[in-house]
């Protein structure tokens, strides 16, 4: 089977998915993004200023001590 007969074999199966999951992985492998991919797709500078350094530093007391009262029974 040559390349082009490949690749409408693959285009006919995958029209024909009803999986999501597997469309969703299919794309993602194709470098295909969806809506829900670019949407929760974000870089640390879309962050900055959000919070103040204080209220940084008091999160991440706040998860330090957090951590350390897991109960792990």
């Amino acid at each position: 089977m040559d390349i082009t007969a490949k690749k409408l074999n693959f285009i006919e199966k995958y029209i024909q998915l009803k999986n999501e999951k597997l469309v969703d992985k299919l794309s993602l492998i194709l470098g295909i993004e969806n809506s829900h991919q670019r949407k929760s797709k974000k870089k640390l500078s879309d962050f900055f200023g959000i919070i103040t350094s204080k209220e940084g530093n008091e999160m991440k007391s706040a998860i330090q001590k957090g951590c350390k009262n897991i109960d792990y029974n």
